[in-house]
């Protein structure tokens, strides 16, 4: 006797178009998914400096996907997801959740770096690691009132978890991608601490 297939949370095809391939596949983020910097910048990005040689655009050519969206934006944070991100030159970068819609099967999320002040934590780092090179600066100075760092992510957590679920209830069928950040730092050696 066969089995009854189990049924789709959402009450979609979980199959994702043509042979489990992703038909629209939506990109979320900030400049790690952005990509400023790598050749080609979009010209209509403007702003946000996105790349045609960024993981989404490499991601969607792989997949050969039928529709594909990026909306990521250079300095992005979780609240630009739903409301609108100023940018330089008096240019907007709309809330990213827009570019979701019901039939979007594939969603690739890369944000929270800019809401716990990763620009500010680099810059730090570099300027402590230059005054004091053989210590552990950039450790010391995020420690010595506690863990500063973690206070940062375990705050941003809950703003991450409301963007997740924004993103499901405009894309129900969607496979939602969190994507990471690259280690910049090793965990040991010279500069491990800094």
């Amino acid at each position: 006797m066969a089995r009854p297939a189990a049924a789709d949370p959402a009450g979609a095809d979980p199959g994702h178009g043509k042979l489990g391939v992703p038909e629209h596949y939506v990109a979320l983020g900030d400049s790690y998914t952005a990509g400023p910097g790598i050749p080609n910048q979009t010209p209509e990005s403007g702003g946000c400096r996105r790349s045609d040689h960024n993981y989404p655009h490499l991601v969607a050519a792989a997949l050969g996907v039928s529709e594909f969206d990026d909306v990521s934006c250079g300095s992005a944070t979780t609240a630009h997801m739903t409301s609108p991100q100023p940018l330089p030159g008096g240019l907007t970068n709309g809330p990213q959740l827009d570019a979701l819609a019901p039939d979007v099967d594939l969603v690739t999320l890369g944000i929270g770096g800019n809401d716990i002040g990763f620009g500010e934590i680099i810059l730090t780092c570099a300027g402590h690691s230059v005054l004091l090179p053989v210590t552990a600066p950039c450790r010391h100075h995020y420690t010595r009132h506690g863990d500063e760092l973690g206070a940062r992510i375990d705050a941003t957590a809950p703003k991450v978890a409301a963007v997740l679920a924004a993103i499901r209830a405009r894309a129900p069928a969607a496979r939602i991608l969190v994507v990471g950040y690259p280690v910049i730092l090793p965990a040991a050696g010279p500069a491990a601490g800094r």
